[in-house]
């Protein structure tokens, strides 16, 4: 069995949603550890993932006609073989971005993140009542994850799967989440 570690780079702010919000603040909150951090949760990337493997399917480039099931699991039938990890940041981030925290009793996360506003227009250019809506975001960096239990036969065809991941989270079609996954070097274990 293989681990495949590798790295998130975001060129655009994304979103990745909590499911939460905060009352008058903003609708949607990006989801955060618990030192506030932001991070991709293993299951996105699961399902990013799993869609790039369906075209892949569907182009025929995939070597083996069962790697979804084996992979990925079966919808409410079977869990896949392999676990995938979140995406977070770099150790060595983190745990500057908590030392200068305590240091200077002020939070460095809060630059990490931005509130944006929109709003519904009608067709005569005026914003439609109680449409206004504010959703945070998180600036562009980089984050690192890693996918354990990979049969050795299923390194290559995941690695495509990865490199294919070009978009990650809510208002990809707006610009939101433009990324690209590489593996790292020595990625594969």
């Amino acid at each position: 069995m293989a681990t495949i570690k590798y790295k998130v780079r975001l060129f655009s702010e994304w979103h990745c949603s909590s499911g939460l919000s905060e009352g008058s603040g903003s609708d949607l909150l990006v989801i955060k550890d618990e030192f506030q951090l932001p991070y991709i949760p293993g299951k996105t990337l699961k399902g990013l993932i799993r869609d790039s493997a369906e075209m892949l399917r569907e182009l025929e480039s995939l070597s083996s006609d069962t790697f979804l099931d084996r992979v990925f699991g079966r919808e409410a039938e079977s869990q896949g073989s392999c676990h995938f990890s979140n995406a977070e940041l770099s150790h060595s981030t983190k745990q500057g971005i908590r030392k200068l925290h305590a240091d200077n009793r002020t939070s460095l996360a809060e630059y990490l993140y931005r509130t944006k506003a929109s709003t519904a227009i009608d067709k005569n250019g005026v914003a439609v009542a109680h449409s206004l809506r504010k959703i945070e975001s998180v600036i562009p960096l980089s984050l690192t994850a890693s996918i354990d239990g990979v049969s050795d036969s299923d390194v290559e065809d995941i690695v495509k799967c990865i490199r294919l991941v070009k978009r990650i989270g809510l208002s990809r079609n707006r610009g939101f989440g433009r990324c690209d996954m590489i593996v790292m070097e020595g990625g594969v274990e």
